[in-house]
């Protein structure tokens, strides 16, 4: 008897402290949080905090982005649905998503846009998308790569304009989700 039970608690550690998933899994995570930055629109980078949950334990999603507004307007491929909406394109984002193991997920964000409503502080919002690689990452996520998108709304408390201005550093809320697959290294 005590040989099995010797045998079973050792199969147990060694399921539970297994270094990697193989193969690939979906990946679904809802985040919420806060942006910050000093946009002046010639060189505004967002900073971007964010609690989180969802896939593999999901805790926390940090960003840093760069959205520059789109003139003349419009472009076709950012579709702002309401006219009095201000286009943004992405000039680059980076991502670290913290798990409650600690291990981490690096994200290059490839494409995106950002639609701003303006507005005086709360009334002033955005929504976006964006599409990125995943391209490893520490712990689990160590050499995993993958697609994903992201969803993101919020709003801006700053104002008087979307995003604040040369006077105005943006503050505002955060929130959406990212998806997509993630694959495993071996």
């Amino acid at each position: 008897m005590k040989t099995y039970m010797r045998v079973l608690l050792l199969a147990i550690c060694a399921f539970l402290v297994a270094p990697a998933q193989a193969g690939e899994a979906k990946l679904k995570i809802e985040y919420a949080g806060t942006i910050f930055n000093m946009m002046d629109f010639s060189d505004g980078t967002i900073i971007s905090d964010a609690d989180a949950r969802g896939s593999f334990g999901a805790l926390q999603v940090r960003v840093v982005s760069k959205f520059t507004p789109l003139l003349p307007i419009p472009d076709p491929e950012v579709s702002c649905s309401i006219p009095d909406k201000v286009p943004f394109v992405m000039e680059f984002a980076r991502s670290v998503t913290t798990f409650k193991d600690f291990s981490e997920m690096f994200i290059v964000w490839d494409t995106g846009w950002l639609c701003g409503t303006p507005g005086f502080p709360g009334q002033a919002s955005y929504d976006g998308f964006v599409e990125g690689q995943i391209v490893g990452g520490t712990g689990r996520f160590e050499g995993a790569s993958g697609d994903v998108t992201s969803s993101f709304s919020g709003f801006d408390l700053a104002g008087p304009i979307v995003f604040g201005g040369p006077e105005f550093p943006s503050f505002g809320s955060w929130k959406g989700s990212v998806e997509g697959t993630v694959v495993f290294a071996d």
